[in-house]
């Protein structure tokens, strides 16, 4: 487990409402720093991955409920919130 495995769970969790799975958390997990705490940048850069992939789109095809449910599932404090 890194130093962002937890940020990178958070983020799975608030946009796809699952745990990551062993190859997504290692993938996304090497775009972060491996000895410092990612910064609110660099979460952003990821969850804006998610934001664009084919399961975000299935999950929120034609919902205006998207942002509002990623909202609260990290607290509606954004990527700061997944950080903690």
């Amino acid at each position: 487990m890194g130093i962002n495995t937890d940020a990178v769970q958070r983020l799975y969790l608030a946009y796809f409402n699952r745990p990551a799975d062993p190859i997504g958390l290692a993938f996304w997990e090497s775009k972060l720093p491996s000895t410092t705490v990612a910064t609110q940048t660099q979460l952003a850069a990821i969850a804006s991955g998610f934001s664009f992939s084919a399961e975000y789109a299935s999950l929120y095809a034609g919902s205006n409920t998207q942002a509002a449910s990623v909202g609260g599932r990290v607290g509606g404090e954004g990527v700061d919130r997944v950080r903690s």
